[in-house]
């Protein structure tokens, strides 16, 4: 005989579920943040590409992978409504899509000037670290992502990112 009841069964999905939908939700925002503050950036003179192109790329991953994750968690919410007794366990809250959307709107901001190569080296080793990675391994991945992005964006597609306090 098992020791849990079907309750309990619902109750973990619906604890997975809820915060699940809430980040996908969240990650659609941020996306959609994302996406518009890069079309309101320059563009290259001539070129249909700029500054704003990668952002955009970035906000609509982020709206598609937000919308599959909180599509996900449909199922649960509509158990919630059923099982309305089961609420949020303090426990059950994290504060990694509140950091992930402030970063991602702290990167926007100061992209200009900070510039492209520190700044997205930092907001890559604070995901690393705040999803539980070490700092000597987060910042030679940080470090090789930053530099195979940088290179993929201007060499690759000839696009400039933004020099900043390096230049």
């Amino acid at each position: 005989m098992s020791d849990t009841s079907p309750e309990d069964d619902n109750a973990d999905r619906v604890a997975i579920g809820v915060p699940d939908t809430v980040l996908g939700l969240l990650f659609v925002i941020g996306g959609v943040v994302l996406a518009v503050t890069g079309t309101r950036m320059e563009g290259l003179g001539g070129m249909t590409i700029g500054g704003g192109t990668l952002p955009i790329i970035i906000g609509c991953a982020f709206v598609l992978a937000g919308g599959i994750l909180a599509f996900q968690g449909r199922a649960e919410i509509a158990m919630l409504r059923r099982h309305a007794a089961v609420l949020f366990k303090r426990e059950d809250f994290t504060w990694f899509p509140a950091t992930v959307l402030v970063s991602l709107g702290l990167y926007t901001l100061l992209l200009e000037s900070v510039g492209f190569l520190p700044l997205t080296f930092l907001f890559i080793l604070l995901m690393i670290r705040i999803g539980g990675g070490g700092l000597v391994r987060g910042s030679l991945y940080a470090a090789f992502l930053t530099m195979f992005i940088y290179v993929l964006f201007v060499n690759g597609l000839r696009v400039p990112l933004p020099v900043g306090i390096l230049g």
